[in-house]
């Protein structure tokens, strides 16, 4: 029996196959990340507070220097007011749009 994956290049979890898949995905979650602060206003502290990490660890997060946990992202979209949601809808189109190109 083959690879329990889909034509996504993901496997069945959800999990990217490729590190291509995996950095665009860090990539396109820090873009987001950093649009929804910009728009918002809200400062490092803030979200760092919220998310119960230090300002460090959420600049590394918004400059895609480390990937994102599930909690974090969370932790962080609520910071910024946003739902988990429409973060992941967000974050979903940028990695298409980055694949098409």
């Amino acid at each position: 029996m083959g690879s329990p994956s889909d034509h996504s290049g993901a496997n069945l979890a959800g999990v990217p196959e490729t590190d291509f898949e995996s950095d665009a995905y860090t990539a396109a979650i820090a873009a987001e990340l950093k649009a929804e602060r910009a728009a918002t206003g809200v400062q490092n502290e803030v979200i760092a507070q919220a998310a119960n990490m230090s300002a460090r660890q959420v600049i590394r997060l918004f400059n895609g220097e480390r990937a994102v946990s599930l909690k974090d992202a969370f932790l962080i979209s609520q910071a910024l007011n946003l739902s988990m949601n429409e973060f992941v809808k967000r974050v979903e189109a940028r990695v298409e749009k980055q694949r098409q190109g």
